[in-house]
């Protein structure tokens, strides 16, 4: 029996689920998956993109590394960057099907002055890296901190969907809740002298357009020590009552309500604020060339019937506000960036163009490539949580099954893994296997036990090869 070869690039979530729906629906035998990943470690957005104080939204790894290392047909070859090590057009010529699924990893610029050039100007996804201890995101033992929090009081995140709360509210919670997470040490010893006590989370529309959900929401206002500061904007009209407005849908409505009903303790040493109708214009610098300030122009709503109030929004000329602050994280989201010139790309969306997975010259024409596809972030934007990644990555799998037997019929034999490997070796690229990995996941979860925590992560790459070899 002949077996059909599929190469998938990239380890996180959408590329674990479509591998395991593709290995669930085939017979034993007639299929092999080898996952490609530029890290030596695999589970991307889940390992990396979660917050560290949402233990229980990473336990799908169990899950994943069990059929990673109970299933034969699946190979782990980490620790290989596709289109530097291996192009795809080699992968192709190797395999019969190829799954392009790395992700959305380039964030969205505010595009304002002096946003490049100012220090402590970040970006959300920059944070969380560093939190989650991707390797290397900063230089490990220098005093090249990316991150200074205690030289300020104040900080201000522009955005207000579920990264910007996860940012927050790991920069208000209390030090001794976030040593008991997976946060590295170095990480740790940087938060523990955080002088961070008020956080603005600001959007330049209104609070019917905010794009958090109910959960973290209600997370962020039970924080132990902090309160969220009331904003004259919730007890004027529309918003006083969530039924005013009879294009507001549930999911809004449950926020409003939530926002309504928060309770606000006296005491509270941290506050954070909502605020809206803002959109940033420029950062103002001190002498040393930080952030001191963000400055924003006022908008206002349009009326429309195409959506909720302040579903569209206008700037109000000559309407600014100054908020002082000390460190300045953007959260508006992020985008896909091309893995080179043998894959199609849409350079405005930040996606591959695909119909339902399958990947197209461009979606005018509709013309597939046989054999190449997407799933995940680079195949529909930066959106949507695991949940939707799962049903996302389900149909690309079922474009792949589709096709698979004419794939397999029409051309000859691939070598999979035994025809790469020759060129790996021939570019001086160590690869790392799934039993590597475990040797390192061993090693991260012994340090964490000496330290009261699930794992103590390894943050340098050399240092992580050192033990997996």
């Amino acid at each position: 029996m002949s077996v059909s070869r599929i190469a998938i690039v990239g380890s996180g979530p959408a590329a674990f689920y479509t591998c395991q729906h593709i290995l669930k629906n085939v017979s034993t035998a007639a299929v092999s998956v080898d996952m490609f990943e530029k890290l030596p470690m695999p589970f991307g957005l889940v390992r990396f993109g979660i917050a560290p104080d949402h233990s229980d939204a990473k336990k799908v790894i169990n899950k994943f590394d069990k059929f990673a290392t109970e299933d034969p047909r699946f190979k782990f070859i980490g620790n290989v960057t596709i289109g530097r090590d291996l192009s795809v057009s080699e992968l192709r010529a190797n395999y019969d099907a190829v799954i392009l699924s790395y992700g959305a990893e380039k964030p969205r610029l505010l595009g304002i002055p002096n946003e490049e050039t100012t220090k402590n100007v970040h970006s959300a996804h920059d944070f969380v890296k560093w939190v989650n201890g991707y390797p290397n995101s900063w230089d490990s033992g220098s005093s090249n901190i990316p991150f200074d929090l205690s030289n300020t009081d104040t900080a201000v995140i522009v955005g207000q969907g579920n990264v910007a709360l996860d940012v927050a509210r790991l920069l208000l919670s209390p030090f001794d809740d976030l040593r008991k997470t997976d946060i590295p040490d170095e990480t740790l010893a940087v938060l523990e002298k955080s002088r961070i006590k008020r956080v603005h989370l600001v959007g330049r529309r209104g609070p019917y357009q905010t794009a958090f959900t109910a959960k973290e929401l209600r997370e962020l206002t039970k924080l132990p020590g902090t309160t969220l500061t009331h904003n004259p904007i919730l007890s004027s009209e529309p918003y006083k009552s969530s039924e005013s407005d009879p294009l507001l849908d549930r999911g809004p409505k449950r926020l409003m309500q939530i926002l309504h009903n928060v309770e606000r303790p006296a005491t509270s040493q941290k506050q954070w604020s909502l605020d809206w109708f803002l959109t940033p214009h420029e950062i103002i610098q001190n002498a040393k060339n930080a952030v001191e300030a963000i400055r924003f122009q006022r908008t206002r709503p349009i009326q429309t019937t195409a959506g909720p109030y302040g579903a569209k929004i206008e700037a109000v000329p000559g309407e600014f506000v100054d908020l002082s602050c000390g460190l300045l994280v953007s959260s508006v989201g992020y985008y896909g960036e091309s893995i080179g010139p043998d894959v199609p790309f849409d350079a405005s969306k930040g996606v591959i163009p695909n119909i339902r997975g399958s990947v197209v010259t461009d979606l005018t024409t509709k013309t597939t490539i046989p054999g190449l596809y997407a799933s995940g972030w680079i195949k529909r934007g930066a959106v949507g949580v695991i949940a939707a990644t799962m049903y996302d990555a389900v149909e690309t799998a079922d474009s792949v099954l589709q096709d698979l037997e004419s794939l397999k019929s029409s051309r000859p034999a691939k070598s999979g893994f035994d025809g790469v490997s020759p060129l790996l070796h021939e570019r001086g690229v160590t690869t790392v296997s799934y039993s590597g990995w475990k040797v390192l996941d061993a090693f991260e979860r012994k340090e964490g036990e000496k330290r009261g925590k699930e794992r103590e992560k390894v943050v340098e790459l050399r240092e992580a090869l050192r033990i997996i070899q």
